[in-house]
This record gives C-alpha cells, structure tokens and sequence, in this order.
C-alpha cells in the first residue's frame, strides 16, 4: 500500500509539472505558512479564533459533536520551511472545558518546499481526544499533499485554480490497525469579485475516501467547503460566512451534514 502510494503522487508531481508553461508560479492568496531563512528568522504567524455550528471530521466525512464549538488555532512559522500548529476545539454545551467530543487539541509540526513548480506539505498531527489526561482515543496521523497553483483568468475580479493530492495515514498511538485516506481537490479562489477590494471568496470541492478505522467504516463521499474572507486591517481578516457540506456517496453509516460558521485571523 505504500508502495503504490508512493507511486500515485510520484505520478501526479509528474503530470502537474507538465501542466507549467512557462509561467511563473503564482502565490496562493490565502494565509499560509512560508519558507523563512534561519538568517533572518523572526517569529511570525496566524492566530484564528472561531466559532463553528458543530465539530466536524474531514477526514472521515462525519459530524462527531451536533453541539456548537469555540475554535482556537495558532501557526508559528519556523526555519527552513518548518512551522509548528496547535489547534483546540472546545463545546459551548457546557461550561467545562474537557467533557465531552467537542473539547479536542492537536498539535501539528510541518514542513513546506516548492519543488519543480509543484507545492509540497507534510506534515505529523498528535490528536488528542476528550478526555485530555487520557490517550485510549489519542490517534496520530501523518500527512502528504502535492499541489500546482494557476491564474485562470479576470472576470469580475481575479481567478485562480489550485489542484491538490493528497493522502494521509491514521492510527491509534501503537500505530496498529491504522487506516489510508485519500483527500484529492480542487481549490478556487476569487479576489476582489465584482471589484469589491479587499474581499475574497475561496471555495473547495474534495473527493473523500477512509478505510475502516474504529467507528468510523470504509466510506467514500462529496465536499465542499467555501466563504468569504474579508480584510479589515494589514493582519486582521474576518472569514465570515464560512460553509462545509459533506455529502456521502457510499453506505457508510454517515449522513449528509453541514456546519457554518465565521472567524477572524490575526497574524504577526
């Protein structure tokens, strides 16, 4: 299996590099981490507060907390293309903060490179699930994307395209019994539409596949997930109306779902 995967994304960076035609590569408009020489590094990075209408899992299609959630994530770029996140959930249907699956934290250290025009991210996530002194529903999971960034043109404002592989592996802490998930999308980003400055509307589609892992069985579904970022000052964006719809395609025991919510990012 990791042979053959291996090979799929070998087989994509390939296909996508033939797609360059002597453009230059062009930066995705949304947040994200960069590289940073160790020379001149300082601290910076995003801090995104949110609230969101359930808790949700991307990777296995399936709402896991109906109740309300307050969303933290800090990212903290490092050297040499590094950077380390902290993300943390907590449910508004109570006031502890440990006590049920919408309280979750999870810790990511990754690392990015541009590679034959292709955008490269890996990265290993720690999760750890209600409650936090506890680890039997702790899970580790490793991450891999290659994706190719393209200006598809102006109407209305400016387009760009982002075609995206990806692939992760998750398993419980004694790496036993893990499970393959396939995350394949397509990113679209709109700025300036309808030459409204400072706004854009980003939208993604993915095709979603989990093998068999705890409670969660082999599943395969439809996502999408879109919004519109709006920015109110050089470091504050506000992300608000932000939508994910998550639509099955095979009996898996999951039902469609959506979640809305808003946030705002600080960055630094």
């Amino acid at each position: 299996m990791n042979r053959s995967l291996l090979c799929g994304l070998g087989l994509i960076s390939l296909l996508l590099c033939g797609c360059v035609s002597g453009k230059a590569c062009l930066p995705k408009p949304d947040l994200d981490t960069q590289r940073i020489s160790t020379a001149s590094w300082t601290p910076s990075g995003t801090f995104t507060l949110g609230y969101q209408e359930n808790l949700y899992k991307p990777r296995f299609n399936a709402v896991v907390n109906e109740d309300p959630v307050v969303l933290g994530d800090l990212v903290i770029n490092l050297p040499s293309g590094f950077y380390l996140e902290t993300w943390r959930s907590f449910g508004t249907d109570d006031n502890k903060w440990n006590s049920n699956k919408g309280d979750e934290l999870s810790v990511f250290l990754g690392w990015k490179e541009k590679f034959c025009g292709l955008d490269i991210k890996t990265n290993l996530n720690y999760a750890n699930a209600e409650p936090l002194n506890l680890v039997d529903n702790d899970v580790i999971a490793e991450s891999l994307s290659v994706s190719k960034n393209f200006l598809v043109g102006e109407c209305g404002g400016i387009h760009h395209l982002r075609i995206e592989a990806r692939a992760d592996y998750v398993s419980p802490l004694d790496l036993d019994e893990g499970a393959w998930i396939y995350l394949p999308g397509v990113h679209h980003t709109w700025q300036a539409p309808f030459t409204v400055q400072g706004v854009i509307f980003s939208e993604q589609i993915t095709f979603q596949h989990n093998d068999d892992f705890g409670k969660f069985e082999r599943g395969t579904a439809l996502q999408w997930s879109g919004g519109l970022s709006w920015k109110l000052t050089e470091r504050i964006t506000l992300n608000a109306p932000t939508l994910f719809i998550g639509i099955p395609l095979t009996d898996s025991g999951r039902d469609e779902f959506h979640s809305l919510g808003l946030s705002m990012s600080f960055s630094f």
